[in-house]
């Protein structure tokens, strides 16, 4: 957020930016848009449109945090260009699903996951070693196994 004079008034509105990195490896910055506070996949539209007017033909990757229709904007904008979802983002979600004094346990526990070199790097079993089973037992279920499976509950390995 950035104070922003307008007609007479001061106020915080969003400023975005677009950063790029070259076949060279050089960043750029490709611009700078000060948002209304209500921003979705049409004013994104706009921004892509805007880009790709001002020379930048090829997208190969173009990351963003989830916003509905963003990527279908990317896509309409550049059909070839991949779009994964922020590593940050997926984090932030996935910590949703934890109880708050497990978060830290369980966020240093998923390091190994989005730092690992290949896809078959993380894929070991997880074991619930490091988090508290006082949280993440259910109630129904006081050995924290899914009722009647005789199992601990465990990560899937594969997605």
């Amino acid at each position: 957020m950035i104070k922003v004079r307008t007609a007479g008034t001061v106020g915080n509105r969003p400023a975005y930016l677009a950063l790029g990195v070259d076949l060279e490896g050089r960043k750029q910055m490709l611009g700078v848009w000060l948002g209304d506070g209500g921003e979705g996949a049409k004013f994104w539209l706009t921004v892509l449109t805007e880009l790709r007017a001002r020379g930048a033909q090829d997208v190969l990757l173009c990351c963003c945090d989830g916003l509905k229709g963003l990527p279908e904007s990317i896509e309409a904008t550049w059909p070839q260009a991949s779009v994964p979802t922020c590593v940050v983002h997926l984090i932030r979600a996935s910590l949703r699903y934890c109880s708050w004094k497990d978060r830290k346990q369980v966020a240093r526990d998923l390091t190994p996951i989005y730092t690992a070199i290949n896809q078959e790097a993380p894929k070991r079993p997880w074991t619930p070693s490091s988090v508290s089973t006082a949280t993440t037992t259910p109630p129904s279920s006081p050995s924290g196994a899914a009722p009647g499976s005789g199992s601990p509950p465990s990560w899937p390995t594969q997605r």
